[in-house]
């Protein structure tokens, strides 16, 4: 297996780096006459994702591990940048008698059966562990340097990288470095954004708008971005996703135009408080009133056992009475 991993493919120098990680893998794995059986390329995938959690990479070390014997990367910290991470690769490359290869820093951990306490492989391993530290010292230095970086910029007009905000793009700055200004498209997206949320509108409401508008959603980029990338592909083609998507927007216009329940409950005056309606109300409406409340009716216990509440226990002495009298008749 050979493999690559880049933090970011998005650079200005168009970001060849992996396939010059893969090339040199591979020609190692075959000047050593080893059948090259997959590879695994993990774009966009920073150095502080555990190899396990890795999405190319992560599967090799796991359910898949029986279907090959080695692992060839073209430097260290392509693999990882963290001594524990280093620690536990090799770990596990000594448990399941695997070969760990990092071809441009001469690095070779060979643990197949037979070559498991090789002086070559203790050696090895000190090196690998030496250049992990260094890995991950270099990575805690870049990331103290672009803080501080980010932190001096966010006192100038100067773009400090990333993704714009929504609304803006990134232009070059006179006098060097690059800048933001507003997008003369999104920017009229987010004017109109606005609008609608000052006239009360729902989120829901005001994605609908934008598209009926034929604003471009960052949400549909990402989208165009998976396809790009082969992480999102439609069973029946773009055409059959194109009609899908626009039958799915029809029907979220269709439910935006039907009547909204209230988003909250509603005070409404009825002019009296609820001690008058139960003072005037008869045996049902005060059943009604209870289970508006969701209240229940409980038996009281007392040391000379049970009593009920004294206006039922009243109503009770009344019915016996009439009970009695109509007998007595």
């Amino acid at each position: 297996m050979v493999g690559s991993r880049v933090s970011d493919t998005h650079g200005d120098e168009g970001k060849v780096s992996h396939l010059v990680q893969a090339e040199s893998a591979t020609r190692h794995a075959l000047s050593k006459e080893w059948e090259v059986v997959g590879s695994f390329e993990d774009l966009d995938v920073s150095a502080e994702i555990t190899p396990w959690k890795q999405p190319d990479l992560g599967p090799w070390l796991t359910e898949r591990q029986g279907e090959r014997d080695a692992l060839v990367w073209a430097k260290v910290d392509r693999a990882f940048r963290s001594a524990k991470d280093c620690a536990d690769v090799a770990h596990w490359a000594e448990e399941n008698h695997k070969v760990l290869v990092f071809t441009d820093d001469g690095i070779t951990l060979d643990y197949r059966k037979g070559r498991e306490s090789s002086f070559g492989n203790e050696l090895a391993k000190v090196f690998l562990m030496l250049a992990s530290i260094f890995a991950e010292m270099e990575l805690k230095r870049i990331k103290a340097m672009v803080t501080a970086a980010h932190k001096h910029l966010r006192k100038t007009d100067r773009w400090a990288g990333g993704q714009p905000p929504y609304g803006y793009r990134i232009v070059d700055r006179p006098g060097g470095g690059r800048t933001l200004e507003p997008d003369p498209v999104t920017s009229e997206a987010v004017r109109y954004m606005g609008k609608l949320l000052l006239e009360g509108q729902s989120q829901w409401m005001i994605a609908t708008a934008l598209e009926a508008a034929g604003f471009d959603t960052q949400a549909m980029k990402d989208l165009r971005e998976e396809k790009r990338r082969n992480l999102f592909d439609y069973p029946g083609g773009d055409d059959e996703y194109s009609e899908a998507l626009e039958t799915l927007v029809d029907e979220r216009r269709r439910l935006a135009a039907l009547p909204q329940r209230p988003s909250a409950w509603v005070e409404v005056e009825t002019g009296q408080t609820f001690a008058d309606a139960w003072s005037r109300a008869d045996q049902e409406r005060r059943r009604q009133l209870l289970l508006g409340l969701k209240a229940r009716l409980y038996m009281t216990p007392t040391i000379e056992g049970w009593y009920l509440p004294a206006e039922l226990e009243a109503r009770v002495r009344q019915t016996k009475c009439a009970e009695s009298s109509a007998s007595g008749a």
